[in-house]
């Protein structure tokens, strides 16, 4: 019996102070996630192509002024839009390309650099070269005239059909 407690007594004292160890420890935190608003200068494109719809999920790539290495790449969501954090002043320069031979190479002036509006203006959605414009509405011209011409031979054809 003697041999009993002499083998318990141990075994409550690794007990106690394991108990003891565990009440004392600070506590211990899960990896989390949180997020917060964002105080710096943030700049937002939205990319199009010529008729209006949104260039979703082209490649975009951010070049630092006077520099030729990437500093952000990414992808438009489906609205075209891409945005990005400059870290410094300067002329930053943006290349977005869609996979099916469509580039936009665009200049954007940030911070303390020079703004110049033209370059950071974005074209009108369906801006048009002004000779391809002139094209178009010679074509229509043409189009409407040919139709009246012909409406009037139709004309000039029932008449003579019904004398």
């Amino acid at each position: 019996m003697m041999n009993r407690i002499r083998h318990r007594r141990p075994i409550r004292r690794v007990m106690l102070l394991l108990a003891l160890m565990l009440a004392s420890s600070p506590p211990v935190h899960a990896h989390g996630a949180h997020f917060g608003p964002y105080d710096g200068e943030l700049r937002a494109f939205s990319f199009e192509y010529s008729l209006g719809e949104p260039v979703a999920g082209a490649d975009v790539t951010v070049f630092r002024p006077d520099e030729q290495s990437s500093f952000q790449t990414g992808r438009t969501d489906a609205r075209g839009v891409f945005a990005f954090a400059p870290d410094r002043p300067g002329s930053w320069r943006l290349e977005v390309r869609d996979g099916k031979g469509h580039a936009v190479r665009q200049v954007v002036n940030v911070g303390g650099a020079k703004q110049t509006p033209a370059a950071d203006a974005p074209r009108a959605a369906h801006a048009w070269p002004q000779g391809l414009v002139l094209v178009l509405a010679a074509s229509l011209l043409g189009n409407l005239l040919l139709g009246l011409l012909w409406l009037q031979e139709r004309r000039a054809i029932d008449r003579s059909d019904t004398r």
